[in-house]
C-alpha cells in the first residue's frame, strides 16, 4: 500500500498536514516564511521554505497525488506561473485544489485564466465567489480545482474556515 502523498503550499504552521499526517499519508509544505517554533516543530511533516512561483525547482515533478493551497493566492506573485509550477508536480491522476483563490487586481480576469488553462488541455472546476455588497459578480473562486485527469476517487468539502480532502472508500 502506497501512501498518498499531500503538499501543501502555503503551509504557514501546518495546520492542515498536522490533521492529514498519518501513516496512509506523507504529508509535505512549504511556506514563504518558516513558522515552525520548539513548540510546533512539526516533525512528520517535510517542511520547506520557498516560493510558490519556484517551487518546481525545490520537489521532483510528479511527486504529489494532492496539492492543497488555503487562502494563499492573494500573495502569489505569479498566479498563472504558481498554478502552473503546481501542476508539473501532480502525479498522474493528481489533484490541485486552491481554496479562496482571489487576488487583488485580477477581479473580472479569472475566467480568462481559467479558459488559458483550459485551452491548455488542464481540466479545471472553480466555484465563484459574489460580492453582491459591493456590485462584483466576480471577486475570485471560493475553490479552483485542476486535475491531471478525470475527477477520480477524491471527496473534496470545503467552507470559509477549513478545507478537507480525503480519499474515498
Amino acid at each position: 500500500n502506497r501512501k498518498l502523498r499531500i503538499l501543501d503550499v502555503g503551509t504557514g504552521n501546518g495546520a492542515f498536514l498536522k490533521h492529514a499526517s498519518s501513516n496512509r499519508v506523507t504529508a509535505s509544505g512549504i511556506s514563504a516564511n518558516d513558522y515552525r517554533t520548539e513548540a510546533n516543530p512539526l516533525k512528520r511533516i517535510d517542511y520547506r521554505v520557498g516560493n510558490a512561483e519556484r517551487i518546481a525547482d525545490i520537489y521532483p515533478s510528479k511527486s504529489f497525488e494532492l496539492i492543497v493551497s488555503n487562502v494563499t493566492a492573494t500573495h502569489f506573485v505569479d498566479p498563472l506561473g504558481a498554478v502552473e509550477q503546481m501542476y508539473a508536480l501532480l502525479a498522474p491522476g493528481g489533484t490541485l485544489v486552491i481554496d479562496r483563490f482571489d487576488i487583488p487586481g485580477l477581479e473580472g480576469r479569472l475566467n480568462d485564466m481559467v479558459e488559458y488553462l483550459r485551452g491548455k488541455g488542464y481540466k479545471v472546476w472553480a466555484s465563484y465567489v459574489d460580492d453582491e455588497e459591493n456590485g462584483q459578480s466576480e471577486i475570485g473562486f471560493s475553490t479552483f480545482i485542476i486535475q491531471k485527469t478525470i475527477f477520480s476517487n477524491l471527496c473534496i468539502s470545503t467552507n470559509p474556515f477549513s478545507l478537507l480532502v480525503f480519499p474515498q472508500k
